[in-house]
């Protein structure tokens, strides 16, 4: 019965160059109990990685409804993923000049590329 309530997205965080080109990237599963909660913790780790890099960074999600929360107060945070976006605004305020912005699924083919090619094992490994 458990199993019906949990899935295992893999997420996938990628450094892109000013030329469109992934030049670093991750891609985990893990287990979580809906979408929402899984695009937060992508956004957790692509904020994580791109807090190690020299600025200004931009985080791209397609969930609006996380992109919106992040510039709310928390307490109007969705409840499903509270835990994790408490651990992303820290970062977020201690690096101005990093960004978490909106775009559509449609514009977001480079994301789904890696993570289908990432299950298919056509990726290089570390």
């Amino acid at each position: 019965m458990l199993d019906q309530f949990l899935c295992w997205p893999e997420f996938e965080t990628r450094k892109i160059s000013h030329h469109g080109q992934v030049y670093d990237g991750k891609v985990e599963s893990f287990l979580c109990s809906n979408p929402i909660q899984a695009e937060a913790y992508a956004i957790l780790n692509a904020v994580v990685l791109a807090a190690q890099e020299p600025c200004p960074a931009s985080i791209k999600s397609d969930c609006q409804v996380l992109v919106n929360a992040l510039r709310q107060d928390p307490d109007s945070w969705p409840w499903q993923c509270r835990a994790i976006l408490v651990r992303v605004t820290p970062i977020l305020l201690s690096t101005p000049c990093m960004t978490v912005e909106f775009v559509p699924r449609c514009l977001n083919a480079l994301a789904d590329w890696v993570v289908r090619n990432a299950r298919l094992n056509l990726l290089p490994r570390e």
